[in-house]
């Protein structure tokens, strides 16, 4: 018997690898907390049409938000037709800005949190809001002398 035919021994190695093979592809991976409880809305069709890859909403808002601030971009690229070049251009600055995941975070939102916390007093309380410093005032540190020997009984 041929080793490559059902039943041979090569054959049910590759049968292994392929079944292996797809465990992996179930198996998802998650590198923070926050990752695992987001919710990842995506447009899978356009007008009855499958499209080949989904597209995540929050790409296609990102993409709106970076049109007009990447358009003097694209007039570097394609000063004939600036604008469908744009939609290119903004649609790539938003995968990339969407790709990263600083600490579990959206990148917009990471960089949010920052320029919060690189702004924001840094005595604060728990609910976030800042402690204000009282007036200092000089502690007296004398201590009386003891001169009498107290005993237990008299108390």
């Amino acid at each position: 018997m041929n080793e490559n035919q059902p039943g041979g021994a090569g054959f049910s190695l590759f049968v292994e690898v392929v079944r292996l093979a797809e465990e992996k592809e179930k198996i998802r991976y998650f590198h923070s907390y926050r990752s695992l409880f987001r919710i990842n809305y995506k447009i899978y069709d356009f007008g009855g049409k499958v499209l080949p890859r989904a597209i995540p909403v929050d790409a296609l808002f990102l993409t709106l938000a970076l049109y007009f601030p990447c358009l003097p971009l694209s007039w570097l690229f394609s000063s004939n037709h600036p604008w469908f070049m744009n939609w290119i251009v903004s649609g790539t600055a938003a995968w990339l800005v969407s790709q990263a995941d600083p600490q579990g975070k959206f990148l917009p939102v990471f960089v949010w949190d920052f320029l919060c916390y690189l702004f924001r007093p840094k005595m604060t309380n728990l609910a976030g809001r800042p402690i204000h410093r009282t007036r200092r005032h000089r502690l007296n540190w004398h201590a009386m002398e003891v001169t009498d020997e107290v005993s237990i009984d008299s108390l």
